[in-house]
């Protein structure tokens, strides 16, 4: 029997063009503004500004030209939001609307991380965090009433999937917003959240389309290339950046009734800069789905071998992949181990950890069954949109093969073994 569908037993997903303002242009028949903002070092950076195209005779005709741009864009004037009974929320019309008791996160700090409590390393000792904060429920009134006039240590948002909300309103028109390859309806998300309220520094794997209903937020937006000190994706923080991207490469402010497109895998920061209602669209990208191909796809090493061959086959298997790819010899220190290392500070245990792995270094004898395998695997990988992004997703499979081979009861050996052995 070989390892296959376990790796995907938990999950790591969940250029620019300075011009001067105002200038116009034209692409694929889309009229253009190229904005730009200014930065304290002097430098400036772009995003672009348009207005939703609709064409009769394809419905996917406006988010397949988005997927083809690679970067954010503001979209302004009508689009298919605008006609939206949504649009029309107010604060103290949905504190009347909504009956159900909301789930809502609550802390003393405006800056909130994505907790995952369900990640292996989440019950390892050396590695669990607790929830950076509460999880309350609260009446529709008292969380409105608290998020307009919230004091100075007391911060609220509410978020979830737009069913959650019990409303009597219909979302499938904008579940039906798709980005290639339109595989599966889009999840149709809400936001709501007081002043200063901040989403720290992550990605997501997925489409996103950001529609402003009240107030307006200010996104930080840098590349997928800022991927080198994100936390491991075994970690209850995955997909978030342990050091924070010093000057983001676009600051922009979205204002209501604009929408904010995001693709996949780019680095960003929400801050609530008033009390605010939004909604968004996820729709799974191209990548994603590649890398649930990957996830799904048997590795060939039998059930019965003993810990050391496996941790052999994997080093052999991990090591083949790497140079298929054409990345770096050093790319399991510099973009996987590098996630671990300020963890491992605090690990007393270090060194009895890495003579017990280098045991696990020496060459397997089953290399034929690997080479073909990793044939399969590198030609899955290639596919990716970005260098980048397909650097993110290799590093998360090899957390993936290590958590597959060690199990929760030895996962705490995979730092070491990286360490030790690459």
């Amino acid at each position: 029997m070989k390892f296959g569908r376990a790796l995907a037993s938990f999950s790591c997903f969940g250029g620019f063009i300075s011009v001067l303002v105002g200038i116009y242009y034209y692409y694929n028949g889309h009229q253009l503004e190229l904005s730009t903002r200014s930065k304290n070092n002097g430098s400036r950076y772009s995003f672009i500004k348009l207005q939703w195209k609709i064409d009769p005779e394809n419905p996917h005709h406006m988010t397949e030209y988005l997927a083809t741009l690679e970067y954010p864009v503001v979209i302004t004037g009508p689009s298919p939001f605008s006609s939206h009974k949504a649009m029309e929320w107010s604060f103290d019309g949905l504190a009347k609307d909504l009956h159900k008791i909301l789930s809502c996160k609550y802390s003393h700090q405006p800056v909130f991380t994505y907790h995952a409590p369900r990640q292996p390393l989440n019950n390892v000792p050396e590695f669990s965090l607790k929830e950076p904060y509460q999880v309350v429920g609260i009446s529709p009134m008292e969380f409105f009433r608290s998020i307009k006039t919230s004091k100075s240590d007391n911060f609220f948002y509410a978020s979830g999937g737009i069913e959650l909300l019990d409303l009597p309103l219909s979302f499938e028109d904008l579940s039906n917003i798709t980005f290639p390859p339109h595989k599966s309806p889009s999840q149709v998300n809400y936001w709501f959240g007081g002043s200063r309220v901040t989403a720290y520094t992550h990605y997501d794997t997925s489409h996103n389309l950001h529609v402003v209903i009240r107030g307006h937020k200010r996104f930080l937006l840098s590349p997928p290339k800022y991927h080198s000190r994100l936390y491991p994706c075994l970690h209850s923080l995955y997909r978030q950046l342990q050091v924070d991207i010093e000057e983001p490469q676009i600051t922009l402010d979205v204002y209501p009734g604009e929408v904010l497109y995001l693709p996949p895998y780019w680095f960003h920061s929400v801050i609530t800069m008033e009390p605010s209602l939004s909604l968004n669209i996820w729709s799974d990208s191209n990548d994603y789905l590649l890398m649930e191909e990957v996830l799904n796809s048997p590795i060939p090493f039998e059930t019965d071998w003993g810990l050391e061959e496996l941790m052999r086959s994997s080093k052999y298997y991990i090591d083949v992949l790497i140079k298929e790819l054409k990345l770096s010899p050093s790319f399991v220190r510099t973009s996987v181990l590098s996630r671990y290392q300020s963890l491992l500070l605090n690990i007393s245990s270090f060194d009895n950890y890495g003579l017990i792995v280098k045991t696990y270094c020496q060459p397997s004898s089953f290399t034929h069954a690997i080479h073909d395998r990793v044939s399969k695997t590198s030609s899955i990988f290639l596919k990716m949109l970005s260098p980048n992004v397909m650097q993110i997703n290799v590093a998360n499979y090899i957390e993936h093969i290590g958590f597959t081979i060690l199990r929760e009861e030895h996962v705490i050996q995979l730092p070491f073994f990286l360490k030790e052995c690459f």
